[in-house]
């Protein structure tokens, strides 16, 4: 008798041990993985939007070498080995929001790009646009009649009475 319960003891413990290897397997090898690759996307997108926002504040060149850094070293990366992984994950929709996923990224470089091409171009900013086409010829304009009459004053004799 005691060596049967021992027997179903020693059993019950194997099946035990050997479900725990699996589910730490899966712990350490698929969802560990898994969540290192997520949040690196989600700090790839969260930088590449912030570098976005910098360019059209500030537009400074790093911002957009910035933008680029962060779809080449974080995004893209990410997505791949998310790709990878997906094919052991035991959740179809998680597979599912990966695809939903990656065809988004498409379309947001395109609307990222397309914002970066015209974030500082005159046309985008009125302000500039009239600044530009408008009060920069006036400018121009009255410097030069400002100067000529500077020219003026200095050719008449400094007189007390023109004081």
């Amino acid at each position: 008798m005691l060596t049967a319960v021992l027997a179903c003891t020693v059993l019950i413990t194997t099946s035990k041990v050997s479900t725990l290897a699996d589910s730490n397997e899966t712990v350490l090898n698929i969802r560990t993985p898994t969540i290192n690759q997520a949040q690196r996307l989600a700090l790839g997108l969260h930088r590449s939007l912030a570098a976005l926002r910098g360019w059209i504040v500030l537009g400074k060149e790093q911002f957009q070498k910035e933008r680029a850094s962060a779809w080449s070293e974080d995004i893209e990366p990410a997505l791949a080995r998310l790709k990878e992984l997906a094919p052991r994950w035991i959740v179809e929709e998680n597979r599912t929001r990966l695809k939903a996923i990656d065809d988004a990224q498409d379309d947001l470089r395109k609307t990222q790009q397309a914002i970066e091409d015209v974030a500082q171009t005159p046309g985008n900013v009125p302000s500039l646009k009239i600044l530009q086409l408008e009060a920069a010829p006036e400018a121009d304009v009255l410097i030069a009649k400002l100067t000529e009459l500077i020219d003026l004053e200095k050719k008449e004799e400094a007189t007390g009475e023109r004081k």
